[in-house]
């Protein structure tokens, strides 16, 4: 069995996945499985990983490639290498993102030390000649159920980050849902938090976002279809948390003001669907944003249905940026 497995979908990523490779297969830790699945791209990132290996002799017999005959998505494409991984943690790496040599071995030595299902870490936002570090947690509980209702922070359940217990995840069935491309991470993470029994933070940021890749899925714009997904993913979280022991109510309503906002970031923005959309979050404070009271006022005179200030406002701030 393998120490770690790390599950990479593949589509369009030709630019970025030479050096997505060369930091997977040049890391520290010796006994790892490396799991692309290609989601029928139609570029050359699969013969271009298949030349990087031919660098790495040792990792050769590490590799697994999956393809998907038709282009099925991230969640589909994401539940393929999970169902498929054979390691004792498994974790993500998206295709255009780079990892540090030492991270897969400092997080299981992490894992293994503490006696942990879930170890996360810090990252970097890689932008066009500008990074920013990203602490993902900071000190919280080792209890997962504890994290789960924390809304003070953003959500960091991104699976990059968070390296799981094999056996938490297939045990439980813990998968992402066809056609919920939008916060597909976000819908599992939160799963195995709640399967999980002891949650360790390594606070080193190990991941580098690649946020110049224009072409990705998460850099589109927010679209209706892709708001859609993230109200169906909200929607499955409360069913599961249903009948358990759990109150999921704040940390729901922390998303849905995170939905109901992204209208607000359409191009144009769609006030009257914002208006709408979630009321019982109109007044959520997302406590993890920056304080801004000509926002605030804003805001709240958008939610008495009078948009003009919103209108000014988000013009103001995009010509300042």
């Amino acid at each position: 069995m393998a120490k770690v497995s790390v599950i990479i979908p593949v589509y369009n990523a030709e630019p970025y996945i030479e050096r997505c490779a060369r930091s997977l297969f040049g890391q520290t830790l010796d006994d790892m499985e490396f799991i692309f699945v290609d989601d029928s791209s139609p570029d050359n990132s699969i013969g271009i990983i298949r030349q990087v290996l031919e660098y790495y002799p040792t990792r050769k017999n590490q590799v697994l490639f999956l393809e998907n005959e038709t282009n099925l998505g991230p969640a589909v494409t994401r539940t393929r290498g999970m169902k498929a991984a054979t390691g004792e943690y498994l974790i993500h790496c998206d295709s255009d993102d780079w990892v540090e040599a030492n991270m897969y071995e400092c997080l299981y030595r992490t894992a293994i030390s503490q006696h942990s299902d879930i170890v996360v870490c810090d990252y970097v936002n890689e932008y066009q000649g500008d990074r920013a570090e990203v602490r993902s947690m900071g000190p919280l509980p080792e209890n997962p159920h504890e994290v789960l209702s924390c809304t003070d922070k953003r959500p960091f359940y991104s699976s990059w980050l968070n390296l799981v217990r094999t056996q938490i995840v297939q045990e439980n069935g813990i998968y992402p849902i066809e056609g919920i491309n939008m916060w597909e991470d976000l819908l599992i993470g939160m799963k195995e938090y709640y399967y999980a029994k002891r949650l360790s933070y390594v606070p080193k940021p190990l991941y580098h976002y690649n946020k110049c890749n224009d072409a990705s899925y998460t850099s589109k714009p927010f679209t209706d279809a892709f708001l859609e997904q993230e109200k169906a993913c909200v929607k499955n979280l409360e069913e599961f948390f249903q009948d358990k022991e759990i109150d999921f109510t704040n940390t729901a309503l922390v998303l849905k003001k995170m939905i109901k906002d992204r209208y607000l970031c359409q191009v144009p923005p769609n006030y009257k669907k914002w208006k709408t959309c979630y009321p019982e979050a109109a007044n959520v404070k997302l406590r993890f944003e920056k304080s801004n009271w000509i926002y605030d006022l804003a805001y709240q005179i958008g939610n008495l249905g009078i948009f003009t200030p919103l209108r000014f406002y988000y013009a103001l701030t995009s010509l300042l940026r």
